[in-house]
This record gives structure tokens, sequence and C-alpha cells, in this order.
């Protein structure tokens, strides 16, 4: 078990190094792929059924890549896909594309049906912690303009306004022309 745990934090830190992560993250994004592979491998202790496990192990990984994304100030992406590497169905994947080649369709349609619970648990998982995220953030009165602090303005400066002067949005959208430029 250790062993798998080790290689999880080394597939992931890979992939987020391959895809040019900033050094400073890169840690953490290997780390998530450490705890996620760690997380299934308990859960398969507890949790017999596939889709439930890999459910619960995405939302314990998206919540800690939106928990990360927040102390550090970055996005959650960073830290999500790196952690979700190691929990890839490809084995599944392989053997049935292996079984379909052997002429072997029931193990085929067995191994595409593992393949879809796990996708799909994944999925399910992320879009729950989205989803939940989005809704505690909106409460917080933060602006929702999709990063962490960011407000959105009541006012902004319209193109054709005097320097120091605000402008409703809907009138500055009307001075301007279907380009957002300022029309003559």
């Amino acid at each position: 078990m250790v062993s798998q745990v080790i290689f999880a934090c080394i597939s992931a830190g890979a992939f987020a190094a391959l895809f040019h992560i900033s050094p400073r993250h890169l840690p953490l994004s290997a780390l998530g792929g450490l705890l996620s592979w760690a997380a299934y491998l308990l859960l398969g202790k507890v949790v017999p059924d596939l889709f439930y496990r890999i459910l619960l192990v995405s939302i314990l990984t998206a919540a800690y890549a939106e928990i990360v994304a927040r102390v550090r100030k970055a996005p959650a992406t960073l830290f999500l896909l790196p952690a979700l590497i190691p929990l890839v169905p490809g084995s599944y994947v392989y053997y049935m594309m292996l079984s379909l080649v052997m002429s072997h369709p029931q193990d085929a349609r067995e191994y595409l049906l593992l393949t879809t619970k796990w996708a799909i648990g994944l999925a399910a998982g992320i879009s729950l912690v989205a989803a939940a995220e989005q809704i505690l953030y909106r409460r917080e009165g933060s602006g929702g303009a999709g990063c962490p602090g960011a407000a959105v303005p009541e006012r902004t400066a319209a193109p054709s306004a005097a320097p120091g002067k605000t402008v409703e949005p809907e009138k500055a959208a009307a001075a301007s022309g279907p380009d957002g430029r300022e029309e003559p």
C-alpha cells in the first residue's frame, strides 16, 4: 500500500510538471494524487461497491482541490487534475479493448460497465463539490466572479465618459457599438 501511494504521488507530480504547473503549486498538486489514491485504498476496505467508493474519493479529492485553491489563491484545476490522475480507470479501458480484440464480448461488456461506473462516479463527485462550492461562495457575498476575493463593480467607466466620471453599465453599452468600441 505504501509503494502504491508513493507512486500515485510521483505520477500526479509528473503530470503536473508535464503541464507546466508552477513550481510553487507542484508539491500540493502531487500531494493531491497521494491523498486521492490513499483514500481509494482505505475506502476499499469500508465501501465495497466501486461506484460509491469512487464517488466518495472524488468528493474528497475535489474538496481538497477547492480548499487548496482558496488558500493558494489559484484555480482549483491546478490541484484537481493532477490529483485525479491516479484515479483514471486505465486498466478497465485496456481490458475492455483487449476483450473486444480477442472476441470476448461478454468480458468487454463487463469492463465497459466498470469503466462507466468509474467515470460517472468521478464526474458526479466533482460536480457535487463544484455545486456546493458555488452555493457557499455566493452566500459569502464575494461577487461570484469565479475567483476568490473578486468583486463585481456596480458602475464602470464608459469609453465616452470624461476622466474620473462613471456611467451606468447599460448607458455604457448603449454608447458603444456591437463590437464594444465607441461609435462615432
